[in-house]
């Protein structure tokens, strides 16, 4: 019965933290600066940037690297990487996750960035730059 009740919890908790379900879905909370705050799970996003040049994207290496440094407790500079891509405003992106399903990536200064798995790239996790897409399904 133990075993029983365990993986009825277990199936329970996995179709809550599915990319598809609500709770993975949900859109962020942000702080009074505007900061997506992390955990987040969402990974629809688009520029709200108004800049006619578009929004800055960074990158330097690639995705895995940085989360290697991640994993050993290295805080990358992003704001320091080449831009490789400037995103236009209105356009849409999906978000690479890490290992742990989150979307949002502190930097050295602890401010949050997203990885664009779209433009292999990072832009600010802030309001005034990206805004979560609503996406509205039948």
């Amino acid at each position: 019965m133990k075993l029983k009740q365990v993986t009825i919890l277990s199936l329970f908790a996995s179709f809550l933290l599915s990319p598809g379900s609500a709770i993975a879905s949900r859109p962020p909370q942000m702080d009074v600066n505007g900061n997506w705050i992390s955990p987040s799970r969402y990974r629809d996003w688009r520029v709200s940037d108004p800049d006619p040049n578009g929004l800055n994207c960074r990158m330097r290496g690639n995705f895995q690297d940085i989360l290697g440094d991640r994993y050993r407790n290295i805080n990358p500079n992003i704001l320091s990487m080449p831009v490789v891509e400037t995103l236009p405003y209105n356009s849409t992106f999906v978000a690479g996750t890490t290992p742990a399903g989150n979307v949002l990536i502190d930097d050295n200064r602890g401010l949050p960035w997203i990885y664009s798995q779209d433009d292999n790239c990072f832009v600010r996790a802030n309001e005034n730059y990206v805004i979560p897409r609503v996406v509205f399904t039948r």
